[in-house]
């Protein structure tokens, strides 16, 4: 298991417009780690040049068993308008100083399978706030049904 500590950001998708290959990113897998003490687990923040992801962009991505730890800021998962799936499966949320752990906008849907979070946690979605703790068997998070 890869152990990585980051005080920053762990995944940040970059993708400019002038990149040559303007493919949709899929089947972004993260797995057998164990991230601890971070700022943000994702950032993504679709069509926005000054942070770099104007590009290309995503359609998935996903964490596989994963013990996921000390993570201090909210994740903010914008698709603005391009459908992305972030799925999370077999996945630990351990202590977060963050207690909102996600914040999605409404093209961007989450899945979680078999996740357990150690500590209250909360995801918002647009206005919506979803507040999870304990073990999660299959939940999917989406403002499109």
């Amino acid at each position: 298991m890869l152990h990585l500590n980051c005080k920053l950001g762990f995944f940040k998708y970059y993708a400019i417009d002038a990149d040559k290959n303007q493919q949709p990113s899929e089947n972004i897998t993260i797995k057998r780690c164990l991230i601890n003490d971070i700022g943000r687990l994702i950032s993504y923040n679709r069509g926005d040049k000054s942070v770099m992801q104007n590009g290309s962009y995503m359609r998935t991505l996903t964490f596989d068993s994963c013990v996921i730890d000390h993570v201090s800021a909210p994740s903010v998962i914008h698709g603005n308008g391009t459908a992305l799936t972030v799925t999370f499966t077999h996945v630990q949320f351990g202590h977060n100083e963050a207690t909102q752990l996600l914040q999605l906008d409404s093209s961007v849907a989450v899945i979680l399978e078999d996740v357990t979070f150690l500590e209250p946690t909360m995801i918002k979605q647009g206005t919506d706030t979803c507040s999870l703790c304990g073990h999660v068997t299959r939940m999917v998070l989406s403002d499109n049904g």
